[in-house]
């Protein structure tokens, strides 16, 4: 047989050349085509600064930290974000992996556990409580979970709260929106009251206000009152076609009909979804609907005591300073406070999902057994976060540097004996403005900003500094 060699076949030669020139040609197309469906995981979440949200850099801290763990497994994340009411849902209804096969950061609940995967924890959440100074100054002496039970804690919807905490709650919850307006009812310190067409049986009562749940949640020994109104005196806020007089029941406090119609924005209003039908609710700022009227009279004992709020410590603070910054120096926050692991959740209806889990653990494990990584990676994002809402400092009256003080937390007062200095152009974080930026009465009693160090010698230090506001430029 002849030796068919590349010398003695030029055709040979030339197939060759040709199968080397398809072969670099795949391999660029491959290179340059976007990653196979297989290798692109679909996420979801809802805006919860600094930890995930769609305008942050890097999507957030908890997102950076999940993005670096998916592309150490090799698949890429596409992170869409949606009302946190629906991201569950949604999730839950995923079975495909061209569907949502994760969302984060939760809590840990059995609830949750029936439909989701629970990843290891991704990132501890410190937790705070949260009062207004005025409303609910005794909220200052809280230093444990069991002082929780002397204060009823405004929720949010969607939120679980660590077991220490879900134990003070009752069953059914009357929850805000989300955290701004969680920290907006600080201030309103809305009175709750029953409304309903029935009288409640005096039975009833009985044995709802002195039973084990209303006990177990500390209980309200204050006389139950009752208030009946024709509906020809409701204000048009609060609207039914009926001649059948309304009920309202309240705790602690006595009103008359004309104070109620005329100021009925100032209340929460409980009621039995029988009643809410019946009623035209879409003028009504405040309202909560519940089963029946044993739950509707233990919300009613629990939401009549002093009101507090648990929140990310971070997430609250955020909001204050950025949406919410004339409220700011009337909402602070106890010693309490408490670090919550949170977690991707897998929805289980994906069979595909536990074993993706399970890769998900085995990277992340790796991730956070490198300390000095871990910190770095969450230090980091945190850092372009801030620096994203930044202010520069500038010194005055032609002084080379920024003269500040050191905030007392304690005292709420700002030292500057001895002096803080800081480099010209330093850049700073804000945490509380001062009067002198703010729509509010000109009173002199907020007259510097409080902000936290972001670069230079003090970057990161946890102390709130003073400034006097022509120190202050906005990026």
């Amino acid at each position: 047989m002849k030796n068919l060699s590349t010398r003695s076949n030029p055709m040979i030669m030339i197939g060759l050349i040709v199968a080397m020139i398809l072969l670099i040609g795949a391999i660029v197309i491959s290179a340059t085509r976007p990653a196979s469906s297989d290798k692109v995981v679909h996420l979801a979440a809802g805006e919860w600064a600094p930890y995930v949200g769609e305008s942050l850099p890097d999507n957030g801290v908890a997102a950076a930290i999940v993005e670096l763990v998916f592309k150490q497994m090799g698949y890429q994340t596409q992170l869409q974000f949606m009302p946190w009411t629906l991201v569950q849902n949604r999730a839950e209804q995923s079975q495909t992996n061209r569907q949502i096969r994760g969302i984060f950061p939760y809590i840990h609940s059995q609830q949750r556990e029936g439909q989701f995967y629970f990843s290891d924890g991704i990132i501890d959440i410190t937790y705070g409580v949260f009062y207004h100074v005025s409303n609910t100054p005794e909220a200052k002496l809280i230093t444990q979970h069991q002082d929780l039970k002397q204060f009823s804690i405004i929720t949010l919807q969607g939120y679980k709260y660590a077991q220490e905490i879900q134990q003070y709650l009752p069953q059914f919850t009357c929850d805000q929106k989300d955290t701004m307006q969680g920290l907006e009812a600080l201030e309103q310190n809305l009175t709750s009251v029953i409304i309903s067409f029935n009288d409640f049986s005096d039975e009833l009562v009985a044995v709802v206000l002195s039973g084990p749940q209303t006990g177990q949640l500390g209980g309200n020994n204050d006389k139950l009152f009752k208030l009946s109104i024709n509906p020809a005196q409701l204000s048009d806020k609060l609207t039914w076609t009926g001649t059948q007089n309304i009920v309202v029941y309240g705790l602690g406090t006595r009103f008359n009909s004309t104070d109620f119609s005329n100021k009925i924005d100032e209340y929460q209003l409980i009621m039995t979804s029988q009643t809410a039908q019946l009623l035209d609710l879409k003028h009504v700022k405040h309202s909560c609907i519940t089963d029946d009227e044993a739950s509707a009279l233990v919300n009613l004992a629990y939401l009549s005591k002093p009101k507090v709020m648990i929140e990310a410590i971070q997430v609250a603070e955020n909001i204050l300073s950025s949406s919410l910054p004339e409220l700011a120096p009337y909402i602070q926050r106890s010693s309490y406070s408490k670090p919550v692991p949170h977690r991707m959740m897998f929805p289980k209806n994906n069979p595909n999902n536990l074993g993706l889990r399970d890769q998900f653990n085995l990277r992340l494990n790796e991730l956070r057994s490198n300390q000095q990584a871990y910190d770095k990676l969450v230090r980091t994002t945190v850092n372009k976060i801030q620096l994203s809402t930044a202010v520069s400092l500038v010194a005055t009256s032609g002084n080379t540097l920024v003269n500040a003080g050191v905030f007392d937390q304690q005292m709420q007062t700002c030292q500057f004996d001895p002096p803080v200095f800081f480099p010209n152009g330093s850049k700073a974080s804000v945490r509380q403005w001062s009067s002198v930026f703010l729509r509010a009465k000109q009173d002199g009693s907020r007259p510097y900003v409080l902000a936290r160090i972001l670069n230079g010698p003090l970057a990161g230090s946890p102390n709130l500094y003073c400034f006097a506001p022509e120190a202050i430029k906005l990026q």
